[in-house]
């Protein structure tokens, strides 16, 4: 497998870091190999030669070398970059779902549908709609108060909303749109990571649709998906600091090789 140069920097002053002796060429190709870098002698010279003038190692007479304090700050910067570029990489993994499509995009789509189909449901429930949603709170409520996952109930409350709204397209979209509420795993991470409180804004969506308020549960629902979208952006920002996290999502998402499927469900 070939590997860049700074992958392969990280690996020999990894190994003189590790080393209680001076390490010389044979060594260190030896090493290399152990890595999968199959490197001739000449080629082990020539990529010392580039560590001796970078200032990354010191030569002990003809014993070989050992890693330089500059070659120390070099691995700290190497070590951090690869702890950076896994994050990414999981990063990526997490926020792509079975066919690669991102969880921002998905609230996005439900923000518009689901706040449509909260309007409509406060017109539209039968009691018997507005029971079941009661249950279902219920339920949440238990799961929560026993430290259990509440993804499964997150689920069904936004599609019991949507069969209450009436309107089969917003229904159908919807299934489509969550993967059959996959993910409701993904958003309740995000809310317990943020610190949020998981559930509360369902109580108030209810309270609207009881009331037959529809502008109110058209607003409430938009404010839902808002706030996970808010969580979603506080994860980023834990992932990338400062960096701009609509770019960075998009970054992952030209990266297809770093995502892999999200097999846990999601809020």
């Amino acid at each position: 497998m070939s590997k860049s140069r700074k992958e392969i920097e990280y690996i020999v002053l990894s190994e003189l870091s590790k080393s209680e002796h001076p390490l010389g060429a044979g060594a260190i190709r030896v090493l290399l190999n152990d890595h999968n870098i199959d490197f001739g002698e000449a080629t082990v010279g020539r990529f010392l030669k580039h560590l001796d003038l970078e200032g990354y190692v010191d030569k002990v007479g003809f014993k070989g070398r050992i890693i330089s304090e500059q070659g120390r700050i070099r691995l700290k910067s190497l070590s951090d970059e690869k702890a950076k570029n896994k994050n990414l990489k999981d990063f990526g993994s997490f926020l792509s779902t079975d066919d690669g499509t991102y969880v921002r995009d998905i609230l996005v789509a439900r923000r518009a549908l689901e706040s449509e189909a909260a309007a409509l449901a406060a017109q539209n429930a039968s009691d018997e709609d507005i029971n079941t949603i009661e249950t279902i709170l219920d339920h949440m409520r238990s799961l929560l108060d026993s430290n259990q996952s509440m993804a499964v109930t997150d689920v069904e409350f936004h599609d019991s909303i949507a069969k209450a709204s009436g309107n089969k397209i917003i229904e159908t979209a919807l299934k489509v749109i969550r993967h059959g509420g996959k993910d409701s795993g993904i958003v309740e991470f995000l809310r317990n990571r943020a610190g949020s409180q998981i559930g509360k804004d369902h109580l108030v969506i209810l309270e609207a649709i009881r009331n037959r308020d529809s502008r109110k549960a058209r607003k409430l629902m938009q404010n839902h998906l808002d706030n996970i979208i808010e969580d979603l952006t506080s994860y980023e920002t834990s992932v990338f600091g400062d960096n701009n996290h609509e770019n960075a999502c998009s970054g992952i998402k030209s990266e297809k090789e770093m995502i892999s499927s999200v097999k846990t469900p999601s809020k």
